[in-house]
């Protein structure tokens, strides 16, 4: 039975993705640990699989727990943020908490030796990220 409640879960979050992605170009997903995980909503495929909702986004991939989703919204702007998790060759443009861009990097190592000490917000072609370094 809880297995059908999850895949109904998952169901409905796909459903909701496929009418509403082309008016708000990202999801957020705020989890009960208070992070906030953001991906681009064109072209998401979403998955249920083992207690589990699988996004994947162009080159993103998530796999978030269902039972530490606390809610998920669409929106204008990638607003989540969370612990970066990069590729070195994948580019971002990075910003200070203020908002104040600081530069475009093509990888988190190359945004580390640049930049001091300090929390920026990267934000790649498909997600944004937390970045404390």
């Amino acid at each position: 039975m809880k297995s059908f409640k999850y895949l109904a879960l998952a169901t409905a979050l796909c459903a909701s993705a496929q009418m509403w992605a082309l008016d708000f170009p990202w999801l957020s997903f705020k989890m009960k640990d208070a992070s906030e995980i953001t991906v681009a909503a064109d072209n998401l495929v979403m998955n249920y699989s083992d207690g589990n909702l699988v996004l994947t986004s162009g080159n993103v991939n998530e796999t978030l727990p269902v039972a530490d989703i606390a809610s998920m919204s669409f929106t204008n702007q990638p607003a989540g943020v969370e612990e970066i998790v990069a590729t070195p060759s994948e580019s971002a443009t990075y910003y200070t908490l203020r908002g104040v861009n600081v530069g475009e990097f093509a990888s988190a190592d190359d945004a580390r030796r640049e930049l001091p000490s300090g929390t920026y917000i990267a934000k790649s072609a498909s997600k944004s990220f937390k970045v404390i370094f």
